[in-house]
């Protein structure tokens, strides 16, 4: 018969010399040869790490199964596997109980403090083997279906977060949208920082799209997000489009307006002698952009994307009166 070694760790608590060596020498036939020995319930504590103070566990601290005495003269094995069980490296540790007949009650008690399973004392080779086992099958198995359901977690969340990553892009011109400057803003404002928004509109843009069609509205748009992500945009600034020939820049900490206004004067000024085929200025060749600026500190961000979209339809109605 081949006696097949386990890499199991096991520790037994035990206060009796005889009955721990009786317990080790049956785990040994058994082919278990990696076992730890404690005579009191304190030592048992300590070396799987649950003490009380915060030191973090050793790599020793670490086992595949307890064996524990239920009748220990420090602390009793019911108190013990409590407080294993709130310890987070014996948690889910199988821990099988030694008991007398006569300690019914103690055993209902260490069951409902967290113990796996009890042996019946006087211990019997078969019966000790047997329950080692199954608890170590368990528990293999407990720990592949934590493991399984870890990943899945792993993988719900990692959708989820493409899933949110992809709600913050625009669909047409793949840069962050509304949604995403609406978060960007509150977080300036929950951090306690001022932030600088630039809004850069394409001039006439319902009629454009009225007269050229959907098409080619959305060509133009391309256009200019190549146009304005080709500008000189301050360092972590943000082109955004809002949607309907919008877009925002927005420049978060900035400590006044000045970087954006410089930066919408160069588009249009850039921009101001652009032939485009089907394009939307008075000529019907030359790009024509609505731009402004405004600037806030953190206790005033709420009303700065409304009050820009307010001053565009000021300017959109100005333009269209003239």
């Amino acid at each position: 018969m081949i006696n097949r070694t386990s890499s199991a760790r096991i520790l037994v608590v035990d206060d009796s010399e005889d009955s721990a060596d009786i317990t080790s020498i049956y785990l040994e036939t058994g082919g278990f040869n990696q076992i730890e020995v404690v005579n009191s319930g304190q030592a048992a504590l300590e070396i799987v790490g649950a003490r009380d103070d915060d030191a973090a566990p050793t790599d020793d601290a670490h086992f595949d199964i307890i064996i524990m005495d239920i009748g220990l003269p420090d602390i009793d094995g019911i108190e013990v596997c409590a407080r294993m069980r709130l310890n987070r490296p014996t948690r889910h540790t199988p821990i099988l109980i030694l008991s007398a007949a006569k300690e019914v009650q103690a055993l209902n008690q260490a069951f409902m403090a967290g113990a796996s399973d009890f042996v019946g004392k006087p211990i019997s080779s078969i019966d000790l083997l047997a329950r080692v086992r199954t608890l170590l099958r368990l528990r293999r198995e407990q720990a592949r279906r934590q493991l399984r359901e870890e990943e899945l977690t792993k993988t719900t969340r990692s959708e989820e977060r493409r899933r949110f990553d992809a709600s913050l892009m625009d669909d047409v011109t793949m840069i962050p949208n509304a949604r995403f400057l609406e978060l960007a803003v509150r977080q300036c404002g929950e951090n306690g920082l001022s932030a600088s928004l630039a809004l850069v509109h394409i001039a006439n843009f319902y009629g454009y799209v009225e007269r050229y069609g959907e098409k080619a509205a959305k060509e133009l748009v391309l256009s200019v997000r190549d146009i304005l992500g080709n500008s000189a945009a301050p360092l972590r600034s943000s082109l955004i489009y809002y949607g309907n020939g919008t877009f925002m820049i927005f420049q978060p900490a900035a400590p006044d307006a000045a970087a954006l206004t410089e930066v919408c004067a160069q588009i249009t000024a850039s921009t101001a002698n652009i032939e485009m085929v089907n394009a939307n200025g008075p000529a019907g060749k030359k790009l024509s952009l609505i731009t402004h600026v405004d600037w806030r500190d953190s206790n005033d961000l709420d009303d700065i994307t409304p009050d820009l979209l307010a001053k565009l339809d000021a300017l959109s109605a100005k333009e269209n009166h003239l």
